[in-house]
């Protein structure tokens, strides 16, 4: 797009600038709000999200993008969602006092969380799946090895197909 519309460079970098500031001061805002949990895995998102195209080998060329977008998009953004919204329910904490740093979680609610998450990390890890089928032979080219290079198309095909029942199956067992 910023090729195709002539946007300039200066433009893209002021927009980069901007996003980044305006996320960081929710980012700290909520941490104010909530505790240090919040930064922790906000920071471990961000750097899974810069990894992703940056770096000698970026998470994008490698069969793992899929695991590591719905992990991180499915799991972590559904994580941190419910729990700023539910932060006195006790689900977890991360508490820093002098030279102790104490993380407490209730692990019968990360269950139930991770378990309703499901088919958020199924469904973004199915798109990510479905982008590198249809760009299979164009990765090849560009030396991008993702998954569908490992296991095929028709694998590849079988196991998005697998992972959208499986997401269905999630939530009859969520509701069970």
């Amino acid at each position: 797009v910023i090729g195709q519309e002539r946007i300039s460079e200066r433009t893209v970098i002021i927009t980069i600038f901007l996003m980044f500031f305006i996320a960081t001061g929710l980012g700290v805002w909520l941490v104010v709000r909530t505790d240090l949990l919040v930064l922790l895995i906000g920071f471990v998102c961000f750097c899974i999200g810069i990894l992703y195209t940056f770096g000698p080998v970026p998470l994008s060329r490698m069969p793992l993008g899929e695991i590591f977008s719905g992990v991180t998009m499915g799991f972590g953004i559904f994580f941190l969602a419910v729990y700023v919204n539910a932060y006195d329910a006790g689900i977890a904490n991360l508490l820093w006092q002098g030279e102790m740093v104490t993380i407490q979680f209730n692990l019968i609610e990360i269950i139930r969380i991770g378990v309703v998450s499901l088919p958020c990390i199924f469904t973004i890890a199915n798109i990510m799946l479905a982008n590198n089928l249809c760009d299979l032979d164009e990765d090849i080219r560009n030396h991008r090895y993702t998954l569908p290079y490992y296991i095929g198309r028709k694998m590849g095909v079988l196991l998005f197909n697998a992972l959208y029942y499986a997401s269905f199956l999630v939530v009859v067992i969520s509701v069970a």
